[in-house]
């Protein structure tokens, strides 16, 4: 166990994507107004109905304009108006700065479509980033949500962050990626040429990518909280429960700190080793919550199953790099320690390995949202896990693109829009030689040390 702590959390700037990163936005910060006591048009709560806002400091995510409304350090885009036009007329339409919310004028499928439909934005886009960068006294990252195979996802996404790059070299780029799932889409082959595109241009301008797949949280909702109907909403709401767990940090005062400007430091050893497997537990039913204890122990066990990963992993079966382990609740730092010294020795590492997780702890529990499927839990932990695992996933994205290359399915189409297939570097294999160096890199681990590269 590696105790880590901060004194000061830099700030943080969320920006969502394409569809699915702006239906996330909404649940995501339906979540974080709760936990700091803000009503959904920005305004606070009394010290009354919060007594613990004096320990909570919403700074890190949110900005405070001069009449006292807080204002997310946000901006969503999609070039689909309409995720945008029902968070204009949803409850939180109050809540966020009406000018970063950018929409265009239709969907765009296809990665060269959505990126060249990007340039008319990318002005407008960039200043407002500015605008929210410049009101900040540490910036510390730019967290950006995006779905790999998705047309806004993989072409505004690569656009994006070709400019950030270069504007904000020194502040850490954190992916919340959506990654394909096994069944969902896999007839629509010209969705994975967004998936090509993005491991050679998305993912290599991203410090870390925080893989998600939304059909394993699918089944995690089906197999905890009860019914056959699962909605996105609930989706969601777990992974909000998972990015309120990771930047609690940065947002709540606690005895052990791992701010989101130490992901890199912590759990990436190499550039190109930059994928991590994140995790929550316990998941448990808002009927059920008070059926278990969930011990410490439990919940980190948990952790390393397959039914707890966002993403189809299962972390204990192989080589663990480095991981951090995210507490929050009734957990004391000797039982802590303890639980952690017994459950390390459980587990497989590579020869770099510290052989130790990197803790954070803080005692405010998980905020139960009203009329959600997840409970209120007087314990609870994320992690984020960089290991060979992954290494099957990599394999999954490769097998995936490499059978629609075979079929040359959809190629006609694409060269309408990418001629020499231009934002492949002239070559459609480049994304099956990208993976192929990301995984001999990890199965190098697992043998020996890898020298930064």
């Amino acid at each position: 166990m590696n105790q880590t702590s901060k004194s000061n959390s830099g700030e943080t700037l969320s920006i969502y994507i394409g569809t699915p990163a702006v239906n996330l936005a909404v649940n995501t910060w339906e979540l974080l107004t709760l936990e700091h006591g803000i009503k959904p048009d920005g305004t606070v709560q009394s010290i009354s109905e919060d007594s613990f806002s004096k320990l909570k400091d919403p700074s890190s995510f949110f900005t405070q304009t001069k009449s006292g409304k807080n204002v997310p350090k946000a901006l969503l885009f999609d070039l689909d108006p309409f995720s945008l036009n029902e968070v204009r007329q949803g409850v939180y339409r109050t809540l966020f700065d009406s000018e970063n919310l950018i929409n265009g004028k239709s969907p765009a499928t296809l990665y060269s479509i959505a990126y060249d439909s990007g340039k008319i934005y990318l002005d407008k886009i960039l200043d407002k980033i500015r605008k929210m960068a410049d009101n900040c006294q540490n910036l510390e990252s730019i967290m950006i949500y995006s779905s790999l195979n998705g047309g806004t996802g993989a072409g505004v996404t690569s656009l994006l962050l070709e400019n950030l790059a270069d504007l904000y070299e020194r502040v850490d780029k954190i992916g919340v990626n959506f990654y394909p799932s096994k069944t969902v889409g896999k007839n629509h082959n010209y969705m994975d040429y967004n998936l090509g595109y993005s491991i050679l241009n998305v993912l290599e301008f991203l410090d870390v990518s925080i893989a998600l797949d939304n059909e394993t949280i699918y089944k995690i909702c089906e197999a905890n909280f009860g019914g056959s109907l699962v909605y996105y909403s609930s989706v969601n709401r777990v992974i909000s429960q998972y990015i309120s767990g990771l930047t609690a940090p940065n947002r709540l005062e606690g005895a052990l700190k791992i701010g989101l400007g130490d992901l890199k430091d912590y759990l990436i050893p190499s550039p190109q080793l930059k994928y991590l497997v994140p995790s929550f537990a316990p998941l448990t039913s808002a009927e059920k919550v008070y059926q278990k204890e969930n011990t410490v122990y439990e919940i980190t066990d948990s952790l390393f199953s397959k039914g707890f990963s966002l993403i189809d992993c299962e972390i204990n079966k192989s080589s663990i790099i480095a991981g951090n382990l995210y507490y929050r609740g009734d957990v004391m730092p000797n039982e802590l320690a303890q639980t952690l010294a017994e459950f390390e020795k459980t587990l497989k590492f590579t020869p770099a390995s510290t052989r130790n997780f990197n803790v954070s702890l803080n005692y405010f529990p998980n905020t139960y949202v009203p009329g959600g499927d997840m409970g209120r839990y007087m314990r609870s932990c994320c992690s984020l896990i960089n290991g060979l695992e992954f290494v099957k996933v990599l394999g999954f994205l490769k097998e995936r693109y490499g059978e629609t290359l075979k079929t040359n399915a959809f190629q006609h189409w694409l060269k309408k829009y990418d001629e020499n297939f231009e934002f492949f570097g002239g070559d459609l294999n480049n994304p099956l030689k990208k993976l192929d160096e990301t995984i001999d890199l990890y199965e190098k681990n697992e043998t020996e040390i890898i020298e930064e590269i």
